[in-house]
C-alpha cells in the first residue's frame, strides 16, 4: 500500500523449507556471493503431525493487526527513526558491532550482515511501539533475535555444500564459468 509506504514499499519474501531440503540446495556460492547473508533464517522446531492444532483467536489477530497497522500509518511519508543514542545505547551497539562472529571462513562471510539485521528487526519493534527512535529494549530485543538465528544457522550450515551432489554441481560451474561452453565428455573429463 502506497499510503502505508510511499511509493518505495519494501520487499520481503517469506518462505518455509525443511533443514534437510535446505542444505541439499544450499551450495558454496550461495554463501560466498552472499545470497545467503542475505535471508534471515528463522528456524523452528519439529514437531511431528498434529492433526488437532490450536484454533486461531480471529478477534485477538484482527485487533493486533489493527494495532499495527495503526502505528505504521502514524508515520509520514519518508519518517526516519533514529537509534537514540543514550550511553546504554551505545554500548550496546559498539559491544555487538565489534564482536567477532564465526570461527570459520564460512561463518563469518555468514554473519557478516548481522548488524543489518539487527537494525531492521530492532526498527520492526520500535514502529510496533509506535516509538519515534530505536530504543535500548528494541536493539537487546534484536540482538537477542538475531543472535538465537545465528545459533540455529551456525548448526544447519555444517550439512550446507556438503553433499556429493553440491560438490559436483559446484564443481560444474567452476569448470563452466572458466572455460564457457564445452562438450559434454570435455565437461565430464574436468570436473571428474
Amino acid at each position: 500500500s502506497t499510503a502505508a509506504f510511499g511509493a518505495n514499499p519494501p520487499v520481503s519474501i517469506l518462505a518455509g523449507t525443511q533443514p534437510d531440503v535446505l542444505a541439499a540446495d544450499m551450495i558454496d556460492t550461495d554463501t560466498s556471493s552472499g545470497f545467503a547473508t542475505r535471508i534471515m533464517f528463522v528456524p523452528g522446531s519439529g514437531k511431528g503431525p498434529n492433526p488437532w492444532p490450536d484454533e486461531v483467536d480471529d478477534r485477538a489477530l484482527w485487533a493486533h493487526w489493527q494495532t499495527l497497522r495503526h502505528n505504521i500509518t502514524s508515520y509520514s511519508d519518508g519518517e526516519y527513526i533514529p537509534v537514540n543514542r543514550t550511553p546504554e545505547v551505545v554500548k550496546l551497539w559498539e559491544d555487538f558491532y565489534t564482536t567477532p562472529r564465526g570461527e570459520t571462513p564460512m561463518e563469518r562471510t555468514m554473519s557478516q550482515r548481522h548488524q543489518v539485521m539487527v537494525l531492521k528487526v530492532a526498527l520492526i519493534f520500535a514502529i510496533s511501539d509506535c516509538s519515534r527512535t530505536i530504543e535500548y529494549e528494541h536493539l537487546q530485543r534484536a540482538i537477542q533475535w538475531i543472535d538465537w538465528s545465528w545459533g540455529c544457522v551456525r548448526q544447519l550450515m555444517g550439512g550446507w555444500a556438503t553433499s556429493d551432489d553440491n560438490r559436483l554441481r559446484e564443481r560444474i560451474v567452476t569448470v563452466l564459468t572458466k572455460s564457457g561452453p564445452i562438450k559434454r565428455r570435455d565437461l565430464q573429463r574436468k570436473v571428474k
